[in-house]
């Protein structure tokens, strides 16, 4: 290696020494745990190191290059976190009742009603299950669903006429 990446390596090295409490503080405050401040904190100065790598610029940028990266990948990271908890909780349910249903599988009737619920949409599936089995109020389903109360009340209601149907079929 030569005298000069040995100088742009230790530049760099005093440079993260100097901003790494500030930004890992910031990462703190943008994050949900200890853990994804590190985490987060890695990524972005990596991301910007790379970036400079890409433009051959042997200058140390300004750390409010990586106070803005951390901010953008810890918003990428919640968002994330956000949709895959969302999804989670919209299948959790029925998940769960058909687990349960594998304990009692005597119990013809809740055989029937699974294969029932199954026929239905998934979002007349998910208000059904948080109603019944959830034992929730509309206003608390429509908050999680993130729709009107009205549309959850329709998801309800023509979900239990579908299932009324598909039951009435299924004794025949």
């Amino acid at each position: 290696m030569n005298e000069t990446a040995n100088n742009e390596s230790s530049d760099w090295d005093k440079w993260i020494l100097e901003n790494q409490a500030k930004w890992l503080l910031y990462a703190r405050q943008q994050t949900r745990s200890e853990e994804d401040a590190q985490d987060i904190l890695q990524e972005a100065v990596l991301s910007v190191w790379k970036d400079l790598q890409k433009q051959a610029l042997p200058l140390l940028p300004h750390p409010g290059t990586v106070f803005a990266t951390i901010r953008f990948r810890a918003i990428n990271l919640a968002r994330g976190r956000d949709r895959r908890e969302q999804r989670e909780q919209n299948y959790m349910y029925l998940e769960h009742i058909t687990y349960i249903d594998h304990s009692d599988r005597h119990n013809d009737d809740r055989e029937v009603l699974l294969s029932a619920l199954k026929t239905l949409s998934k979002e007349q599936t998910e208000v059904i299950t948080l109603k019944i089995w959830g034992e929730l109020t509309f206003q608390q389903i429509a908050d999680i669903c993130q729709c009107s109360i009205n549309t959850i009340a329709a998801r309800y209601r023509l979900g239990l006429i579908k299932l009324q149907k598909k039951l009435k079929n299924l004794k025949k």
